[in-house]
């Protein structure tokens, strides 16, 4: 990014199970894809912007995996705020597999071994997600915890655990209010029916349900 920003809000489900991270550091869960969560998240200002997921399908089918994700990237002193937007598609990284680097959520992770997201097509058309999802209203304001595997006849791996990240609802008071967020999930791509860990922010706004093969990870393009 050429203009520095501080601030990320995300809105993301997968089906059927994720964890976030940004910049390297443990954002929040989720459990049950027809039910998106947002964030947003605060860190120091700077011109890269690291977004990661662990997602992973039903641990007893271990069947591929989809991730539905948008956003904006903005700095809060920004009046108004010129937000940067950005979704799952085609451009977002993952790893179809177990064997994934477990450090794969860091902001200095190298993913050029990994491949390419499978876009199944724009959300709420797409099968088999298609206006199956409640969009959230309002940003998240507890961490994690990271996805774990309860399942004993299961070897799929735990999500890697991480120092929180910096939560927010709102900007401090006096700055600029908070971008539109008429660009997340409810138009957004998903990277992969195949969890990876992503790394990598993608353009946002007709965007896209991304498949790919069972996987662990994914890494959305840096914005």
């Amino acid at each position: 990014m050429q203009c520095p920003v501080n601030r990320v809000t995300i809105d993301i489900t997968c089906d059927n199970f994720y964890t976030l991270y940004v910049n390297g550091k443990l954002v929040g869960s989720g459990t049950n894809f027809m039910i998106a969560q947002r964030y947003t998240v605060e860190f120091q200002q700077t011109n890269d912007v690291v977004i990661a997921v662990y997602a992973v399908q039903d641990p007893v089918t271990q069947a591929q995996v989809g991730l539905l994700c948008a956003g904006v990237v903005w700095h809060s002193q920004t009046r108004p705020p010129a937000p940067i937007t950005f979704y799952t598609d085609a451009t977002w990284k993952t790893f179809p597999g177990d064997g994934f680097e477990s450090e794969f959520y860091k902001e200095r992770f190298v993913d050029k071994r990994w491949e390419n997201a499978v876009s199944e097509g724009p959300y709420p058309t797409t099968p088999p997600w298609a206006g199956k999802v409640t969009m959230p209203t309002k940003s998240e304001t507890e961490n994690g915890p990271a996805w774990k595997n309860t399942n004993p006849g299961s070897n799929i791996r735990d999500a890697p655990d991480a120092k929180p990240a910096t939560l927010v609802t709102s900007n401090e008071e006096g700055s600029a209010s908070t971008p539109d967020q008429g660009t997340a999930p409810a138009q957004a791509t998903a990277p992969a029916q195949a969890t990876a860990p992503a790394q990598a922010t993608a353009p946002a706004k007709d965007s896209k349900d991304s498949k790919g093969r069972e996987g662990r990870s994914s890494r959305a393009p840096k914005v």
